[in-house]
């Protein structure tokens, strides 16, 4: 499997999300980047069916940061199919349990933020 950021981010300003460019952008409190990925990576497992079946693409998550840096309102926008992104969604939502982020700032203040993220799941052979 392969996880990377988009750069789709969006900030809650005036209870509307804006597409505006953040004076720092949230980061994962363990070890940024890399700490996410080994920690999503240690939950994550290939689902039994989508093995089985061939199942190969890409699930999409989408999820807002608070303004405390905790991860809520975590959902599927693009699914495979045979448990995939349930799969995603589970081991993502318990990765980042918690206060797991710095939050978005802008003009020095904390902001609600949204973001993407694909998950590629590829069977090896």
């Amino acid at each position: 499997m392969d996880v990377e950021y988009m750069d789709y981010c969006l900030v809650l300003i005036d209870g509307e999300f804006r597409d505006v460019e953040l004076d720092k952008e949230p980061e994962f409190l363990d070890n940024g980047q890399q700490g996410f990925l080994e920690t999503f990576y240690g939950i994550i497992k290939y689902p039994a069916i989508a093995r089985e079946n061939g199942t190969q693409g890409t699930v999409v998550l989408e999820f807002e940061i608070s303004e405390l840096g905790t991860v809520n309102n975590v959902r599927i926008l693009q699914d495979i199919g045979d448990g995939a992104g349930e799969e995603a969604k589970r081991s993502f939502e318990l990765a980042t349990e918690g206060v797991t982020y710095s939050p978005g700032v802008l003009n020095n203040i904390d902001r609600r933020v949204k973001k993407r993220i694909p998950i590629k799941f590829i069977l090896p052979g």
